[in-house]
């Protein structure tokens, strides 16, 4: 986890801000029987396992010990981290490119996704309109045969797609 903010090849800033604590803290919880981590143990079917009654019982209290001595202080130390020292690094852009050989990373996913050697983000940025203009066309049309006028009317091309 250190390398990535030292080279800030982490999200942007601007995701960062949608990222919450919340859902870290969400896995944090002092009694371990409300964490959602023991929700699996709060209901074994003894029967369906092979298991008697002190076995479950046993099962249960290991995955309490265990959740509150291990899973919740490690969410604790991560929630800590994430919001006092890894949101430092976030970097400023949107576009991969902001970040050290970010052009030469995206060209190679583009080439990974696409399949096609040497394919620009800009023509992968035109076939993807293309493509939508094909689909609202599409999109028009059916609206037109099922009587939806609002959807097809040109004054009102925004409201779909």
């Amino acid at each position: 986890m250190s390398r990535a903010p030292r080279e800030r090849k982490l999200a942007c800033k601007t995701v960062r801000k949608k990222f919450s604590a919340l859902q870290f803290s969400r896995a944090i919880s002092k009694n371990p029987e409300e964490s959602k981590f023991y929700a699996l143990f709060k209901s074994i079917d003894a029967e369906k396992f092979g298991m008697n009654c002190s076995e479950v019982s046993s099962l249960q209290e290991k995955a309490k010990r265990l959740i509150s001595e291990e899973v919740t202080p490690a969410f604790e130390r991560l929630l800590k981290y994430i919001t006092e020292e890894y949101s430092e690094y976030h970097r400023f852009g949107l576009a991969v490119s902001n970040v050290k050989d970010g052009r030469y990373y995206y060209q190679k996913c583009l080439e990974y996704h696409t399949s096609i050697r040497g394919i620009k983000p800009e023509e992968v940025h035109s076939i993807g309109l293309e493509e939508v203009e094909k689909l609202r066309g599409g999109v028009m049309e059916i609206a037109r045969l099922v009587g939806l006028p609002f959807l097809y009317e040109k004054n009102c091309q925004s409201c779909c797609c």
